[in-house]
């Protein structure tokens, strides 16, 4: 008896063990499961006028990497050309319909976080976290 209970006591415990590390996985920013194809790809959106040349990219894959980066120069050499660049993982999060990266969007540390407006096969509208205006992007 006392050896059937000791087994039973061992079993109960792997039991509760493989039920505790087969928890779900959120996927908190890691790439992988939240992965939505509609914006899988190279997204561009050019923002150059006359004076100056302005691009930004966003490149989001389906393995849950990503990148941002963008330049700015005018012509003649008026300013200093600049530019940033970033990379790291992306998911999309349906409640709240953003693409959520973590991928710095400029030099002081602000995670690239986007509220999704609009998408179709070769145009995504998205808004930064906290900016007022919408930017469209040409998939590339």
């Amino acid at each position: 008896m006392k050896q059937f209970f000791n087994t039973s006591l061992l079993l109960i415990f792997f039991v509760a063990i493989s039920v505790v590390s087969c928890s779900k996985d959120d996927n908190n920013g890691s790439g992988g499961s939240n992965v939505d194809s509609r914006f899988v790809g190279t997204w561009v959106r050019d923002a150059s006028v006359s004076v100056k040349t302005e691009v930004y990219t966003l490149v989001l894959n389906a393995d849950g990497s990503a990148s941002f980066s963008w330049y700015r120069r005018s012509q003649g050499n008026t300013i200093a050309p600049y530019s940033h660049s970033s990379s790291g993982h992306w998911y999309y999060n349906e409640g709240d319909n953003r693409i959520i990266t973590d991928c710095e969007y400029d030099g002081s540390g602000q995670t690239a976080i986007f509220d999704v407006i609009s998408v179709t096969d070769t145009s995504l509208t998205i808004r930064l976290e906290g900016a007022d205006r919408s930017r469209t992007y040409t998939k590339q």
